[in-house]
């Protein structure tokens, strides 16, 4: 495509979130009024690896990109049809794997795991016990999930494979490894799995202690070159973008893992005493701090230099959210089925039930999770076979008390309020379950409404590394502002405030963590 061509067309970037079990892309389109849009996320589902006879899963590198690469060629066709010519790739993944690579190619060397919570759990205590002897004042402790653990358990299983052209790479940065040959790793990861940052290293007698422990491993295994979200790594390579149709100028923008890039989606970066809350799955609730000089290191944060430097992000959730208001609406309503009947279902009875629920209670902690010992077993109070709606509405109310614990443990550790929402994901598609939220925690709830929060955070650092915005804030502010508005009601907030002090009695004993 000669450059007089590409300068008559609009510039455009294709942004991805390549998850465990779903690829999902979309294009950032800069127009000519110098404002930009996003076209509608496409979204496919991804078939689960082969599960290995250690109950480990297999992260198949070569799969990876295999449909990495299927996401742009689709993204590049589509921004060809719309008359764009494609500028930037800026793509998310989950940190949940980690591949021993080669050097100098993508030789998968040695076994690589999807990892589960217990593998490195001896590894971890090893660390943890170093760190303690040592006093490092780190901001994470070590865990089984923490990359130090893992990669310690790679080092001591495999020590000859451990040679000099070894290193380990996570799904989200092998992207910029394929299409610009450089080896990097977000900031974002390092920070939340590594426990150090560019301008916070491990202090070096610590350094030390963990070498030995790696047996003269650990250089071969220690991420080199850390990346700010929102910076552009490099070109992509020449042969790349003759074999796959792009221009040769295109660039490789940074971004963070895919749980921070639904933060940024959500629109927080750019607000102040704000939370951000992204429903799934799972639930996960965080805010900011733009002073790390000040902040105080709490169970809850703040991971430092997330989502950019000298910020800070603090962090709390639930295990199971959708996963808990499937379960339990299944056992009010009968299967889920298909279409939107079984939805309107239970909007229905969240319209014609009232706070409290008529006495019915749910706590969420059927999968554990970060707030909770308990694993399987429902709990569930003042249930009666005539009760099914107030069930359905038990489990909604349950979510939002938990919303307004985990804030109100931010504002503790933060010593400042926090007055506002922002909300993604599927349940949040449920507006009386958004309302619901503003009444219990009696703050206005704003939802985004976009299709995808990841994408669009992807596109905040797309449109920041771009120089499409001078700074994360004003992309921030430009690309997130849609949003519905849910406000708290004053009589229900009221009722709510005295459910949800008793509903906090009846919490386990380890859960209400307010007091640390």
């Amino acid at each position: 495509m000669s450059s007089l061509t590409e300068a008559s067309l609009k510039p455009a970037v294709i942004l991805a979130d390549f998850g465990t079990s779903y690829t999902k892309w979309t294009l950032l389109i800069l127009d000519s009024t110098d404002s930009c849009h996003l076209e509608p996320a496409v979204s496919e589902s991804v078939e689960s690896e082969r599960p290995l006879s250690d109950g480990g899963c297999e992260w198949n590198v070569s799969k990876f990109i295999k449909r990495m690469v299927l996401a742009v060629l689709e993204a590049n066709l589509k921004a060809n049809k719309l008359g764009c010519v494609v500028r930037g790739i800026c793509c998310t993944s989950t940190t949940t794997s980690i591949a021993a690579l080669r050097r100098r190619n993508l030789v998968h060397h040695i076994p690589a795991f999807r990892w589960d919570d217990q593998r490195a759990t001896v590894e971890a205590a090893s660390l943890e016990s170093l760190r303690r002897e040592l006093r490092v004042n780190l901001w994470m402790p070590f865990s089984a999930d923490s990359a130090p653990a893992r990669a310690l358990w790679l080092a001591s299983r495999f020590p000859e494979d451990m040679t000099g052209d070894i290193s380990l790479i996570e799904q989200i940065d092998l992207v910029s490894f394929f299409w610009t040959g450089r080896r990097v790793l977000s900031e974002t990861v390092a920070s939340r799995k590594w426990g150090f940052t560019e301008t916070r290293p491990w202090p070096a007698d610590f350094h030390a202690a963990v070498a030995d422990l790696f047996g003269g491993h650990l250089p071969a295994m220690l991420p080199r070159h850390l990346v700010e979200s929102a910076t552009p790594i490099g070109r992509v390579l020449p042969s790349a973008a003759e074999i796959y149709g792009l221009s040769p100028s295109t660039q490789v923008i940074a971004a963070p893992y895919d749980t921070i890039a639904q933060v940024l989606g959500l629109g927080l970066l750019h607000e102040d005493a704000a939370a951000a809350v992204s429903l799934g799955t799972s639930m996960g609730v965080f805010s900011l701090t733009r002073d790390l000089h000040t902040v105080e290191y709490s169970v809850y944060g703040p991971i430092p230099d997330v989502p950019f430097r000298d910020q800070g992000l603090y962090y709390d959730g639930l295990r199971s959210c959708a996963s808990a208001i499937d379960l339990v609406c299944a056992m009010a309503l009968g299967p889920k089925g298909t279409g939107t009947v079984y939805y309107d279902r239970i909007s229905q009875c969240l319209r014609e039930t009232e706070p409290g629920s008529d006495g019915v209670s749910v706590v969420p902690y059927f999968n554990g999770g970060l707030r909770s010992a308990i694993g399987g077993v429902p709990v569930i109070r003042g249930f009666r076979d005539t009760k099914q709606k107030h069930l359905v509405r038990a489990v909604y109310e349950a979510i939002a008390y938990h919303i307004r614990l985990i804030i109100e443990n931010f504002e503790g550790a933060m010593r400042s309020p926090l007055r506002r929402l922002f909300t993604g994901g599927g349940p949040s598609k449920n507006t009386e379950f958004m309302q619901i939220v503003a009444d219990v925690t009696g703050r206005e709830v704003r939802v985004t409404k976009y299709s995808d929060s990841g994408l669009l955070g992807c596109a905040v650092c797309a449109a920041v590394g771009l120089k499409w915005f001078e700074s994360p804030e004003e992309a921030s502010r430009a690309l997130t502002a849609e949003t519905d508005l849910f406000r708290p009601r004053l009589q229900h907030s009221q009722t709510y405030d005295d459910l949800y002090t008793q509903y906090r009695k009846e919490l386990p004993a380890n859960e209400d963590r307010s007091e640390e």
